[in-house]
């Protein structure tokens, strides 16, 4: 991929993460670089994946969580404009990086994918996005085309105040739901209660 971007004119870095320690050194570098850049700043990673999190290259899971973890402070310094890009089957479960009570989000956008898809059909699929990307910076338009360009409707871009939004709504409708029923199993209980025997008289 990284020759196809060359040609297509975008300017990119490639860098080798293995393990945790490598991944945390290359996306500082890629922040780095990103603050030097003038360039909307889009973190590719092309990595194994399951519903759980990803799978890096030295068999080592790393869950959505210790991701999340991973991104924030990125996300933060660039000003909440991150935009990942996770080439990985099930990649598009990182939503759940999304889904917090907290403030903070680990990014501004994540394209990936919604199930299991080949490395072919991957690095095609994500080329011709950069290319579409780079003709006319609209991302509706460069999804469109890379869905098309390997027949897979499954690629999606999800916005991480959306997925925040859906997610609090629900856990706040969820936390609702259950201080109702604890108060009616706690009125049952009262209204069960023996009445209490009169004192008898001395």
């Amino acid at each position: 991929m990284q020759a196809g971007l060359a040609l297509i004119g975008l300017q990119c870095e490639y860098r080798l993460a293995v393990d945790p320690s490598t991944l945390g050194k290359s996306i500082g570098q890629f922040l780095r670089h990103a603050q030097a850049s003038e360039s909307f700043p889009i973190l590719h990673l092309s990595v194994h994946g399951n519903e759980d999190g990803i799978v890096l290259t030295s068999g080592v899971h790393f869950d959505w969580q210790s991701l999340r973890e991973l991104l924030l402070p990125v996300n933060r310094v660039l000003g909440g404009n991150l935009f990942l890009s996770l080439s990985a089957c099930h990649g598009a479960s990182g939503c759940q990086m999304a889904m917090s009570t907290e403030t903070d989000l680990p990014y501004r956008g994540l394209l990936s994918h919604f199930g299991p898809v080949g490395f072919a059909d991957a690095a095609v699929a994500y080329t011709v996005f950069y290319h579409r990307l780079a003709m006319d910076a609209r991302f509706d338009g460069a999804i469109t085309s890379m869905r098309a360009a390997v027949d897979d409707q499954n690629f999606a871009l999800l916005q991480g105040d959306e997925t925040q939004k859906l997610f609090q709504t629900k856990f706040k409708r969820a936390i609702a739901e259950i201080q109702a029923a604890e108060q009616q199993v706690q009125a049952r209980a009262e209204a069960a209660e023996p009445p209490t025997p009169p004192e008898a008289a001395v």
